[in-house]
């Protein structure tokens, strides 16, 4: 799920589709029809989106139109972040960077891509599942830097000025956790312990949110570290979003949510 100024924009699992709704409630509209697709980002013009099952990362203009193809042939595409020159996806096996108006993708980094990427303007940062490492490497390629190493199955990201935060699932029942680096790398710090496989992760200026996939929750801790809340409890979310107001949120009753921080 991703938000701007006006829209929540989503991907359907169901019927395959790329769809919209006013962030303020109204009718959902389809962008493109597609496939099973677990990353979308929006431009001021355009959605763009990852299709695991066919290898691609796809783009269609917001207000409907062709679905244009810009890249192929990739391994399982999952998480896709974007700026003005260029379409970053993590695959089953690497980073890679592929030109905002479609071509070659540049492979960035070996090591499995996250759900979701994010970037800055300099580096993209990840998670590696398989090696469970939250990694970053320029935009422009170079060497990739392990921020923190020893977090089982890692696979959502979230970023901010400063400081990398990350869902940690774990190896058990209620032994996941949430936590932060510094971008520019040290220590690790653990901002929630014995959550309930947390795994969709957002950040605004003062909270992390994320998803309680086993506990049927959304929870919040501020950024410095404190104490962690319930904000909503018996939700199934399949990933979330914030904006400077709300939390937005797919849910697998089929419904697209909303809540007042």
């Amino acid at each position: 799920v991703a938000v701007d100024a006006t829209h929540v924009y989503w991907t359907h699992r169901d019927t395959d589709e790329i769809m919209s709704a006013p962030i303020d409630g109204g009718e959902a509209v389809t962008i493109a029809e597609s496939c099973p697709s677990f990353g979308i980002e929006v431009s001021a013009t355009d959605a763009t989106w990852t299709c695991a099952e066919l290898g691609t990362v796809t783009r269609a203009p917001l207000e409907g139109g062709e679905p244009v193809p810009l890249a192929t042939g990739l391994n399982l595409p999952m998480g896709l972040a974007l700026d003005s020159t260029s379409v970053y996806v993590g695959d089953d096996s690497a980073v890679k960077r592929v030109p905002i108006g479609g071509g070659e993708a540049v492979q960035l980094a070996v090591g499995s891509g996250s759900r979701r990427l994010e970037i800055d303007d300099t580096h993209v940062y990840w998670t590696n599942a398989d090696a469970s490492t939250i990694r970053k490497v320029p935009i422009g390629g170079g060497e990739d830097v392990i921020l923190a190493t020893g977090y089982f199955e890692s696979h959502e990201v979230a970023l901010d000025a400063t400081t990398v935060y990350w869902t940690t699932p774990g190896e058990g029942p209620s032994v996941g956790s949430v936590n932060k680096v510094p971008k520019a790398g040290g220590t690790p710090v653990a901002l929630a312990t014995g959550q309930a496989s947390p795994f969709f992760i957002a950040v605004d200026g003062t909270h992390v949110y994320w998803v309680n996939v086993a506990g049927g929750e959304i929870k919040r801790v501020p950024v410095d570290g404190g104490e962690a809340v319930v904000v909503i409890s018996g939700v199934s979310p399949n990933d979330l979003a914030v904006d400077g107001t709300s939390i937005y949120w797919t849910d697998e009753s089929g419904f697209v949510m909303k809540l007042a921080k």
